[in-house]
């Protein structure tokens, strides 16, 4: 213990005799290891994080295979399990993404809410901070037990932190409940890095937060299911018995489908969407792991040249006694203190980046908020340790153990002034893997670029003066005709609006462009044996203009008019792609096709507008006359304006509100919000990629100034003679950029190859633009070599400067 605390006092010793090397180490090793341990928190705030109650250990997730109600269950499912289960003392349902339109004190605005069975406050170990909880009762008879449980920032934004809220009611979705309680300040919900809840209602009134399907019925999945074990018993048994269970209910009762792979999981992180945040943390850890080998290699080549310009003292310490294993630990013990310094500084910085990184997420594609729990907690902490320790060693071994080789004889005949093939040797390699790492990243960092851009720009579409918003009389029970007349209304008075291009309506989640219903589509000449082998594409029911408002071009035929309604020839619209596979040869309009065995002619073929990355293929989409369809009501609008589209917005809520001030609007935004929204996991890699590789490149370029400065500096007698002997300054100017130019061959060489087996990684996250695009390729590498090469010149260039005369007497 003596001899490493001496081993400390006289490494920080001599890292405070040279300040400047020190800074620059230490800020290197800080900004790689910042970069790590943010991806660590962005993975421990997305998928490490346990659910917020009691013991959350104890706490399980019940997941059905995510193909089949996308993880979902139905409430006669969860009724069954319920009831059933033994391995678990509680389970509890969950509809947590419930928006809610809220009427109080004389406000209308959408909350985020939940739908929660009455032992989901229990299994959590909750209690309110004011009032009381749901009971049994309340959660026993469909549509009765009207009351509802405030969250603390909504009783302190919508009345006022008023303690005798208890008893007080308000309107949800056009029904009115009871406020029983409040939950204490700091509960959201049990949606990792999902959107705050701050209602919550009982699941008997279900039909009061979900549209989708008749709630109560088996094949409606909307549930999400959380149970805790009971003592004693483990994930395991859980497991196989509701298994057991599944198949039961399956094979005993009418209505329900079978489910096969319901699995058991710890309740820890997300649960939607976790594989493709799972892909996207494996593509940053990386980066981050590639930058931080570009760092160590920066921070070897510099502790090789210090451990040279430190060759005299080694060697006296080797002539006073001292063991080889003896000066590895000391220098070791240098590196492991640089590292420190550095890790800890690089925590600070995380606190930042973390943050950022994770504030790409904070709201999604249709404006709503999200919350993460963000905060150095000990895993984090203990990560950000192991990271540190791992690139002290990194960087500091090979210098350390090439110092400690120091020849005594020779250090003291030549007064230090010695030259290690190995060492130089050493600081190539190390140069040259900085810039083969560095292209790798300016590669990727090119394609990602080049992706967000395609991604802005659209694909066969403009949306730049686009504002999109979400019309909801469903909420408000209206019944079709009446909510066709308020839509028809609306279209028609924003159609009158000064700087309004045109409007249209289309029905659909999410993006107002983005297809995301199926629907089954045969030929007429093709026979199916059943059903099931009819293809499934997607479909989107438009209102006329739809194509003019997003600028999507047609190739031939005509758009949808007011002549298409009830009653009139079904008729449809496809893009190119559905044309190919209806017909190889010509372009298939006036032809029929089947979609759920209803006969469409198609009257219109338009140019492909869905985005898809590079490892998918175009997708097949039909359009659907919105106003044939008499079931629709909700609607999402699509208005295109002549200036910016945030601007128009109060303009157009004000006149959706004089057609009918009670319907809500909802998710308003430009439609171009939306896109960066909906791919946001390829702006986060694109910023990411790009900000490492611009790191990763000056690096190279200090890297590479250091080898050609170092061999200016060795062979000062040698340029000296060579000048008074007749040579040219272009002659010594060729010389030393040799040096450099073979470092950026070998190196762009390297990292060519290890771009075109590494850009395989981003294929998910490229739209509109190759992995292996030669152009993105040819640019990284111009890049690079042009900076890398003025690196080179400048020491390079120095050395014809040199004055023979002072050069000859140069020690």
């Amino acid at each position: 213990m003596t001899g490493l605390l001496q081993d400390i006092r006289y490494a920080a010793r001599q890292l405070r005799k040279s300040p400047g090397f020190t800074t620059i180490a230490v800020v290197t090793i800080a900004i790689g290891i910042a970069a790590n341990v943010s991806v660590f928190s962005f993975m421990d705030a997305l998928l490490l994080r346990s659910v917020p109650a009691k013991d959350p250990s104890r706490l399980v997730r019940i997941v059905a295979p995510e193909h089949d109600g996308g993880g979902l269950f139905s409430y006669p499912e969860y009724a069954y399990l319920r009831d059933h289960l033994t391995t678990l003392g509680l389970l509890s349902a969950h509809y947590s993404t419930a928006p809610l339109y809220i009427t109080a004190n004389g406000e209308s605005r959408e909350v985020q809410g939940a739908v929660v069975s009455s032992s989901y406050f229990e299994m959590l170990g909750m209690r309110p901070q004011l009032g009381r909880l749901f009971t049994m009762e309340e959660d026993s008879v469909p549509d009765r037990g009207a009351v509802a449980i405030l969250g603390y920032g909504f009783w302190q934004r919508m009345f006022g932190g008023d303690p005798k809220i208890s008893g007080k009611t308000l309107i949800i979705n056009g029904h009115s409940f009871d406020i029983i309680g409040v939950m204490p300040q700091g509960f959201h919900g049990v949606e990792i890095g999902g959107m705050p809840n701050e209602i919550w209602i009982p699941t008997m009134m279900s039909r009061v937060g979900y549209r989708g399907c008749d709630v109560f019925q088996p094949s409606c999945t909307f549930l999400g299911l959380l149970g805790r074990l009971a003592p004693g018993r483990g994930i395991s048994e859980a497991q196989a018995e509701v298994a057991t269970l599944m198949r039961q209910l399956q094979t005993n009762a009418n209505g329900f489908d079978e489910r096969l792979g319901v699995s058991v999981t710890p309740a820890l992180g997300i649960s939607a969407d976790r594989n493709y945040f799972l892909l996207l943390t494996r593509l940053l850890t990386s980066i981050g792991s590639l930058l931080l080998l570009i760092m160590c290699a920066n921070l070897g080549g510099l502790l090789i040249a210090r451990g040279k310009a430190r060759s005299t003292e080694l060697a006296m310490r080797q002539a006073l006694g001292a063991g080889r294993a003896r000066i590895v630990r000391q220098l070791l013990t240098e590196s492991l203190l640089l590292a420190c310094a550095g890790g800890v500084l690089g925590v600070v910085i995380s606190l930042w980046t973390s943050r950022l990184l994770l504030g790409f997420y904070s709201v999604d594609s249709e404006g709503y908020r999200h919350l993460f729990d963000i905060r150095t907690d000990v895993s984090v902490l203990v990560y950000a340790v192991i990271v540190t320790v791992v690139s002290g060693m990194l960087f500091g071994l090979l210098p350390a153990w090439q110092a400690s080789r120091t020849d005594l004889n020779q250090v003291l005949k030549s007064g230090g002034n010695t030259a290690s093939s190995a060492r130089n040797r050493s600081r190539r390699v190390l140069v040259v893997m900085q810039v083969a790492l560095s292209l790798t990243l300016l590669v990727g960092s090119g394609l990602l670029m080049r992706s967000t851009v395609q991604l802005e720009a659209g694909t066969n579409m403009d949306l730049a003066h686009v504002l999109g918003l979400r019309l909801r009389p469903e909420l408000l029970r209206y019944p079709p005709e009446k909510a066709r007349l308020f839509k028809q209304e609306v279209v028609r008075r924003l159609r009158e609006l000064p700087g309004v291009e045109s409007v249209s309506l289309a029905k659909g989640q999410g993006l107002i462009w983005h297809a995301d219903l199926t629907i089954r589509m045969a030929l007429q000449e093709k026979f199916y044996s059943k059903p099931a082998d009819q293809p499934e594409i997607f479909y989107k029911p438009i209102a006329p203009d739809y194509f003019a408002t997003l600028r999507i071009p047609f190739i031939v035929g005509r758009d949808f008019n007011d002549h298409d309604q009830p009653g009139s020839l079904p008729v449809a619209i496809v893009n190119e792609t559905l044309a190919g596979q209806i017909s190889s040869g010509a372009l298939p309009l006036h032809q029929t096709v089947l979609l759920n065995d209803k006969p469409y002619r198609v009257v219109g073929i338009v140019k492909d507008a869905q985005t898809h990355s590079a490892v998918e293929g175009p997708s097949p989409v039909v359009y659907l006359p919105f106003w044939q369809d008499e079931t629709l009501v909700d609607a999402r609008v699509c208005v295109r304006v002549t200036g910016t589209p945030s601007l128009a917005l109060p303009m157009v809520l004000k006149t959706i509100a004089s057609i009918d001030s009670n319907i809500p609007v909802t998710e308003t935004m430009p439609l171009i919000e939306q896109v960066r929204g909906k791919y946001t996991d390829a702006r986060v890699a694109s910023a990411v990629v790009t900000s490492a590789a611009a790191i990763g490149l000056l690096l190279s370029a200090i890297g590479v100034f250091g080898v050609v400065a170092y061999e200016v500096g060795r062979r000062t007698r040698e340029i000296g003679i060579r000048m008074a002997l007749g040579a040219r300054p272009q002659q010594v100017l060729q010389l030393f950029l040799r040096h450099g130019v073979v470092v950026i061959l070998i190196g762009s060489a390297t990292g060519g190859v290890l771009a075109l087996t590494g850009t395989r990684l981003l294929a998910a996250w490229l739209f509109g633009v190759s992995p292996f695009d030669p152009l993105t390729f040819l640019l990284a590498m111009t890049i690079l070599f042009s900076l890398v090469l003025l690196a080179s010149y400048i020491p390079a260039r120095r050395a014809t400067k040199i004055d023979p005369m002072v050069a000859l007497r140069y020690e």
